[in-house]
């Protein structure tokens, strides 16, 4: 194919591109049905479309297509070791025509590219006319089109075998092409095609298994994590293939250490003396008949059969457990809050929310940063809620405000007598306690040195010994952690240890304070009017213009906290329905409000007041009812700041 050599082509092509008219017994049905749709989509014949895609585009169509390039292209590289030397290059499409690999000789490849037929470039019979790509996607069969074939003059040169790759939900993908020189053309390689197009097909087919029982695995377990039952899998040969959390915690174990062992040794029970005398699901009845009674639960097993009823294993469940520790009332039922009370609509909030529903999905330790104030208790009540640990207890611990001296006992617990005043019979720790669940532990920046190393073992080891004690006792935590400090720079400092940081800091989640919260602001505010006036038997359920300008200008160094408070207090005092300036705290109505850099000088009250007053006044065109019930204030008030401020009153009504 040296240059283009035009003088490649038949009497019938001549006489189809230039009458329309062609003998049907000189040319293939396939051929002569794709000119006709050449005709009708009016190419030009003498002339190549060259559409070809950006790098943009490109990329883009890359990205939409990795898997099946990521199957594809390692039997293309197989193909091409096929083909090599012989003149031929690799193409692969999508399912529009646009090439997306080229793998072939360079000295074809650069004659080739020449035409265009080159990664990037489209091949629809509707721009290139008949050729293999396109042809192949109109009839969605394997196609070969091999010289004066080709609709386009400048592609009689080539030869092209294609066949159309199918996924595994008989959607069509794309096609594979083999493209040479015309005098080159050799009647197996639609074959060969073919041939490595069932092999592409039957690797996306087996992909397409694999994501499938993924996905179902993950169902199974999610469907098997969120039952208050505790659920076991068992294989042919009673070892255990599946368990949940809750039936591993009923016999003291972790779900990893139940993997694998006999059921008979997780279940405390001797299976040897009778295993030869009762089949399999004979030996699960008798074996959780036996447990049943030692630990106080009720069971239901279904059998899983194979061909010619053979025993494959079973699935058997588990309720009614009695608890393998005692549970404080009060800390089971300490959870109440969940995402769908984080209030805000802040891009800052909601990536935050983002970031903490992820974590929810996942066991991993979570460490929550942010200002005191700013809502760290509620975030970290709602992971747990949403998490597959919901049943079990949710465990907050202030590490700021247990004396020194006490906070190992509370944490870990402690023996009968290990110290003057200990407890007879001893005392289990907040770890114990949150055992199957999870330990908020809030202000951890403030815990002091020595017992940040315990606390280091607990995440290492997952065991806590009780002081006094020397038995390790097995907990099943998730922790949460939360700061208001840079913990970076308190190990920096040496008031943090840096190993404890790195071991809590697994998924970092930033609060943002309310300052950083604009947006916020007046809806939480709304949010505390209605359910504290609620709360409180009072009906208010306004809030004064001024209110909310004086809201937007403040700091918020409290954040939501001094807001919730501050409401309280506003609903307390509050006379009527509306909460107005008077009934907020002195100091917030001394205070300056806070300027943007593109704002005027910052404003005192009395000018915010003014300009509330003003700006009511040209709203609702001075009529005095209106802007008195606007601002929450009496007309007779109204009247008395007009002529405090001198402002004039036209068109009073």
């Amino acid at each position: 194919m040296d240059g283009l050599n035009l003088s490649v082509t038949s009497p019938a092509w001549q006489q189809f591109v230039e009458k329309r008219q062609v003998d049907p017994a000189t040319v293939s049905e396939i051929v002569l049905d794709s000119w006709r749709r050449c005709a009708d989509y009016n190419v030009d014949p003498y002339h190549l479309n060259n559409e070809i895609l950006g790098q943009r585009a490109l990329r883009e169509r890359l990205r939409e297509n990795k898997q099946l390039l990521e199957i594809a292209n390692p039997i293309i590289n197989k193909l091409y070791v096929l083909l090599k030397e012989s003149g031929y290059t690799v193409f692969l499409a999508d399912n529009q025509g646009y090439i997306l690999v080229s793998q072939g000789d360079p000295g074809f490849t650069a004659k080739a590219q020449k035409i265009l037929l080159s990664v990037g470039a489209n091949w629809h019979e509707s721009v290139r006319g008949t050729n293999a790509i396109g042809t192949t996607l109109a009839l969605k069969q394997p196609v070969h089109i091999n010289s004066w074939e080709h609709y386009c003059r400048e592609n009689h040169l080539i030869d092209c075998s294609a066949a159309p790759i199918w996924g595994p939900n008989g959607e069509l993908l794309g096609v594979l092409d083999v493209t040479g020189d015309y005098q080159h053309a050799h009647p197996h390689t639609l074959a060969l095609v073919v041939s490595a197009v069932s092999l592409i097909q039957h690797r996306l087919a087996l992909s397409d298994s694999n994501r499938k029982l993924v996905i179902a695995d993950l169902y199974t377990d999610t469907i098997m994590e969120s039952s208050g039952e505790g659920y076991v899998c068992i294989d042919g040969s009673d070892k255990i293939t599946r368990v949940n959390r809750r039936f591993a915690q009923t016999f003291g174990l972790l779900p990893e250490q139940c993997m694998g062992q006999p059921l008979a040794s997780v279940l405390n029970e001797d299976g040897s003396a009778w295993t030869e005398l009762l089949d399999g699901p004979g030996r699960l009845e008798r074996l959780f008949r036996q447990a049943s009674l030692r630990h106080g639960f009720t069971y239901s097993i279904r059998s899983i059969w194979g061909k010619k009823q053979h025993w494959l294993g079973a699935v058997a469940s588990i309720k009614n457990v009695k608890q393998p520790r005692q549970q404080t009332p009060a800390i089971a039922n300490a959870t109440h809050y969940t995402f769908a009370d984080i209030i805000g609509r802040s891009h800052r909030l909601q990536n935050a929310k983002r970031l903490a529903e992820l974590a929810s999905r996942i066991d991993s330790t979570v460490l929550l940063q942010g200002e005191t104030g700013t809502g760290k208790e509620m975030f970290a009540q709602s992971i747990h809620h949403a998490s597959n640990r919901r049943e079990g207890p949710f465990v907050a611990v202030n590490c700021g405000s247990l004396p020194k001296t006490l906070i190992e006992s509370e944490l870990f617990g402690y023996e009968e007598g290990s110290f003057t005043g200990a407890r007879r019979g001893g005392r289990q720790g907040k770890f114990e306690l949150a055992n199957g669940g999870t330990i908020f532990l809030d202000e951890i920046g403030d815990m002091p040195l020595d017992i940040q190393a315990s606390l280091l073992r607990v995440l290492e080891e997952h065991k806590v010994v009780r002081v006094g004690g020397q038995r390790p006792v097995s907990v099943d935590i998730r922790i949460i952690a939360a700061t208001n400090k840079n913990l970076a720079e308190e190990a920096a400092r040496g008031n943090f240890r840096p190993d404890l940081f790195y071991r809590l800091n697994v998924l970092s989640i930033d609060i943002p304070s309310l300052h950083d919260r604009e947006d916020d602001i007046m809806e939480l505010a709304e949010y505390f009017m209605k359910t504290i006036s609620h709360r409180l038997g009072k009906v208010v359920n306004q809030i004064s213009y001024g209110v909310k300008v004086l809201f937007q200008s403040y700091n918020w160094p409290g954040n939501v906290r001094e807001l919730e408070n501050i409401i309280e207090r506003a609903i307390s005092f509050c006379e009527g329905t509306s909460i107005t300036v008077e009934d907020l705290p002195e100091y917030l109505k001394q205070k300056q409000p806070v300027a943007d850099s593109n704002s005027i000088p910052d404003l005192n009250l009395r000018q915010l007041e003014e300009q509330a007053i003003s700006e009511a006044l040209n709203k609702f065109d001075y009529n005095i009812s209106k802007v008195a019930n606007a601002l929450g204030i009496g007309r007779n008030t109204l009247y008395r700041k007009m002529k405090e401020y001198d402002i004039k009153g036209a068109r009073q009504a």
